[in-house]
């Protein structure tokens, strides 16, 4: 069974506690997307956002919070997660809602966005500098490109497996992890220029303490094409 079947199979079965969950974990990575995008230059005129890996929708009401004017297309595998996303946002008129692969939407969309955003998913795909790279050419110039990534630390052997390239956790999900450097470097090689990136405390757990990793890159300044998708209050799916 492909790790995407697994994440799908395995988020449908988190969906109605997930948020529940995070709240007790005091998952930070929507937080931290939201401090940075306040500092974004383009903010207040963004017309068109993506949430890849939207989930139950905790990044996409940032990112709806934020960008007063623009439409957020939410993008996941998990219809389970989805349907808890939909009523988190009943018939709302800014969002489209796609039952996708994130590989798959950006390979396939005809659509462009001023704000691309990830928190928390990129880690379910062994190919995330193929994916900054499809999502660099949806971003219009003078767009913000912002994600969350799981970090390859060194020196953590004993303390955890963040010093692992991958860890297979609940479900049978496997996590793939990349140092910092080749994540910047795939940025830099998407045509991005990383305007900031470091490491956060992602969950507190004492001694295992698990740190996330983010970027978030910009483009040179430009036009906004479509919003994509169909929305909410239809079935979610783009194409």
């Amino acid at each position: 069974m492909s790790n995407l079947v697994t994440v799908e199979k395995y988020y449908d079965g988190l969906a109605p506690t997930y948020d529940d969950a995070l709240t007790a974990k005091g998952w930070a990575a929507n937080e931290l997307l939201g401090v940075n995008l306040q500092d974004y230059p383009g903010r207040k005129t963004a017309a068109t956002a993506l949430d890849l890996g939207a989930g139950t929708g905790l990044t996409t009401a940032v990112l709806l919070g934020e960008l007063a004017g623009a439409s957020v297309t939410a993008v996941d595998v998990s219809q389970g997660m989805l349907d808890v996303l939909k009523r988190r946002f009943p018939a709302n008129p800014r969002l489209y809602l796609a039952r996708m692969a994130i590989e798959d939407y950006l390979r396939t969309s005809n659509c462009t966005f001023d704000v691309i955003a990830s928190a928390g998913a990129l880690q379910f795909s062994p190919n995330i500098g193929g994916i900054i790279h499809w999502a660099a050419k949806l971003l219009n110039p003078g767009g913000c490109f912002f994600t969350t990534y799981n970090p390859q630390i060194e020196g953590l052997e004993g303390r955890g497996l963040q010093h692992a390239p991958e860890e297979v956790i609940d479900g049978g999900v496997t996590i793939y992890r990349q140092p910092s450097t080749t994540l910047l470097e795939e940025v830099a090689s998407a045509g991005l220029t990383t305007n900031r990136y470091g490491l956060y405390v992602s969950q507190p757990q004492g001694d295992l303490t698990i740190r996330g990793g983010y970027i978030m890159a910009t483009k040179p300044i430009g036009p906004s094409a479509c919003s994509g998708g169909q929305n909410s209050g239809i079935a979610a799916r783009t194409r």
